[in-house]
């Protein structure tokens, strides 16, 4: 059997590696040696199936270079554990960073894949104390744990979500504190830039468009 016309083909990521990293992110390859701005975060800004995602959309709407060095179901854990993406950061004019679960982040619960952060590797000890009628050999994905878990008992349930609020607020804390440029967090509509302490909405009327929100930013760059 033939087909006259085969469709569409699978999307092409243009995965690229950087020096100090076993990730691959997605393409362009940007020159770190250069000015540019940096994108952080998971699924949502690396842009699974879609063909130009944010990052791409915001170097045409600022003419500047932006490396995407977002994964797939990436949480902090990457952001504080690779090297590429550290190196990255001390050199951005500009970080955007996406507001990640904490479910992706290892904690004296459970610990995740470094890189792979939705993939559960092991419960701690405190944890199988707390639930000892579960198999957590079960388990290939925190998620998936996490939800059994709930089903098993909200009240020990809520011990957990405890330690991972708290574990997320330590983390972010470090990242947030790290000697880099500039960051601009979202997630809730609202950006923070570390150093200067100033917030900044899309809708206010300080700035007609984030292209001019971005632009005043980066000409107030501190040195």
């Amino acid at each position: 059997m033939s087909f006259a016309f085969k469709g569409h083909g699978p999307l092409d990521y243009k995965l690229v590696t950087y020096e100090g990293s076993q990730m691959r992110f997605r393409g362009p390859q940007i020159d770190l040696t250069k000015p540019f701005l940096l994108c952080l975060g998971g699924s949502e800004t690396f842009g699974k199936f879609v063909p130009q995602p944010y990052p791409d959309r915001l170097s045409a709407m600022l003419g500047r270079p932006v490396a995407n060095m977002a994964a797939m179901n990436a949480g902090l854990e990457l952001a504080l554990g690779d090297g590429a993406i550290a190196d990255a950061m001390s050199r951005a004019e500009a970080i955007v960073l996406q507001i990640t679960g904490a479910h992706h982040l290892t904690n004296r619960f459970y610990q995740v894949h470094p890189r792979r952060n939705d993939r559960f590797l092991q419960p701690s000890d405190i944890l199988r104390v707390i639930y000892r009628e579960v198999d957590f050999t079960d388990f290939h994905f925190s998620r998936h744990m996490l939800e059994h878990l709930l089903t098993c008992s909200e009240d020990r349930f809520q011990i957990v979500v405890d330690e991972l609020k708290m574990a997320w607020m330590a983390r972010m804390r470090t990242l947030l504190t790290a000697p880099f440029v500039q960051f601009t967090c979202y997630g809730s509509g609202t950006a923070l830039l570390r150093k200067r302490a100033i917030a900044v909405s899309w809708g206010q009327t300080r700035f007609s468009s984030p292209k001019e929100c971005w632009k005043k930013l980066l000409r107030k760059r501190p040195h």
